[in-house]
C-alpha cells in the first residue's frame, strides 16, 4: 500500500506541474487540426463550434462487429428450447433437453442418483463469433428447478450422453463451434427449469419440453459459412529452429478393451530438427487442439498407443536430434468419419505456443 501512496503522488505532483505549465503559457494554444495558433478572444468566439469539432474527432472508432447472420430470441431472458442467446461475442443455443434415472459416461458406466431425484441433460451449443481464441465455459451456465439451484452428478468419469462430451472450460479457435452436454440433478416432478448463461441468457424449460430418447445432433448455425486456407499433403506449415511437414488426415477406428470401438480423426506430420541441439518434444501434444465440421473435437488424446501408417503418436516422441527427424501423429477424438477439419499445432504446455495450423476439406 505504500508503494501505490508514493506512486500516487508522483503522479499528482505530475499533474500539477503539466498544469502550473499550461496556465503560464502565453499566447494562444495550438490547433490540432489546423497547427495553426488560434488567440484566446478568437477561441472564446468560436469556441462551442471548435468544442463540438474536437469532440467529434476525439472519439476512437467503433470496432467494427463481426454479423453471422445468426438469429437470436427476440428476448435473452425469456428464452425457450432451441432458441439462441448472445453474449459478449458467444452465441449460446440449447439445443435439447433430456431425462434420465441416472447419469451416462463415457465408460458406458451408470451413475447413480438419489432417491426421489432425476438426471437433466441439457445440451448446448456455441458459437465463438469473435477474431480471436475464446475460452469458452459450458460450467458458467447453471440450472434452478423451481427457483432452487441445482447441482450436477458427483462423478470422476467424464460425462458423455448419445456421442456428446461434456467439457467445461475450453479454449475455442475464432470462428468455431463446439456442442457440450451438462447433467444436473433435480428432483422428479418439478414444474419449472430455468438455465442461466452469464445471467443475462436465460431459457425456461417445462415438463412438455424435456424429451427422453436419443438426442440428434443438428448444428444450431447450420448455415454459417467459415472460410480458411487449405492446407495440403507435404506443405510446410512452420519452419523454425525445427520443420512440420503436413502429411495428410486419416480416420482411424480403435479397438479399446474398455470403451470398445472409437473412432479417432488422425493428423500426420513430419518432424525436421533443422537446429543446432536436440528438440524436446516431451511436451508437445498437450495444447493441439482439433474441429471437425467446424466442432472443436477437444484436446489431443494420449491413450492411442497404436503406429499408424508408420507413425508414432506425439506423445510417445521424448527428443528429436540434430538433423534427425521424427513421424508422429496427433489423434482426436472423432464424430465418425468424413467432414471438413481443421486443427491447430501447438506444442505449448502451460501456455499457447502456436507453430502452425492445417485446413482440409473433403
Amino acid at each position: 500500500m505504500r508503494f501505490k501512496r508514493g506512486f500516487a503522488l508522483i503522479i499528482c505532483m505530475i499533474v500539477f506541474s503539466a498544469m502550473a505549465l499550461g496556465s503560464g503559457s502565453s499566447g494562444g494554444s495550438t490547433s490540432s487540426e489546423t497547427g495553426t495558433t488560434v488567440g484566446r478572444a478568437e477561441q472564446t468566439e468560436t469556441g462551442a463550434d471548435e468544442k463540438t469539432e474536437s469532440t467529434e474527432a476525439s472519439e476512437p472508432e467503433k470496432e467494427e462487429v463481426n454479423d453471422p447472420g445468426i438469429e437470436t430470441a427476440a428476448s435473452l431472458n425469456e428464452m425457450g428450447l432451441g432458441d439462441i442467446g448472445v453474449k459478449d461475442g458467444i452465441y449460446v443455443g440449447l439445443s435439447y433437453v433430456k431425462r434420465m434415472t441416472y447419469l451416462p459416461t463415457a465408460l458406458g458406466t451408470e451413475e447413480k442418483i438419489g432417491a426421489g431425484n432425476e438426471v437433466i441433460l441439457a445440451f448446448f451449443d456455441f458459437y465463438n463469433n469473435e477474431n480471436k481464441s475464446v475460452s469458452i465455459a459450458p460450467e458458467d451456465i447453471t440450472c434452478y428447478a423451481d427457483g432452487t439451484q441445482a447441482e450436477d452428478v458427483e462423478t470422476y468419469i467424464k460425462v458423455e450422453c448419445d456421442g456428446i462430451k461434456q467439457f467445461y472450460r475450453e479454449d475455442v479457435a475464432e470462428h468455431s463451434q463446439m456442442i457440450s452436454v451438462q447433467d444436473y440433478e433435480v428432483p422428479t416432478g418439478w414444474e419449472e427449469l430455468k438455465f442461466f448463461y452469464k445471467s443475462e441468457c436465460i431459457w425456461i424449460i417445462s415438463q412438455d419440453d424435456v424429451k427422453t430418447e436419443p438426442f440428434n445432433f443438428e448444428s444450431m448455425y447450420s448455415d454459417l459459412v467459415i472460410s480458411r486456407d487449405i492446407t495440403n499433403e507435404g506443405d510446410v506449415i512452420y519452419s523454425g529452429d525445427y520443420e512440420i511437414i503436413f502429411q495428410g488426415v486419416t480416420d482411424y477406428v480403435y479397438n479399446n478393451v474398455v470403451y470398445g470401438d472409437q473412432p479417432y480423426t488422425v493428423f500426420k506430420f513430419t518432424i525436421n530438427n533443422t537446429g543446432s541441439s536436440a528438440i524436446d518434444y516431451s511436451t508437445a501434444g498437450h495444447k493441439m487442439s482439433a474441429y471437425q465440421n467446424n466442432y472443436y473435437l477437444g484436446d489431443a488424446t494420449i491413450t492411442l498407443d497404436d503406429k499408424i501408417d508408420g507413425y508414432s503418436n506425439i506423445f510417445n516422441i521424448d527428443s528429436i536430434e540434430v538433423g534427425m527427424s521424427a513421424n508422429v501423429y496427433v489423434a482426436f477424438d472423432s464424430f465418425g468419419d468424413g467432414g471438413n477439419l481443421y486443427m491447430i499445432y501447438d506444442d505449448g504446455y502451460i501456455s499457447s505456443d502456436y507453430r502452425g495450423f492445417v485446413y482440409v476439406e473433403r
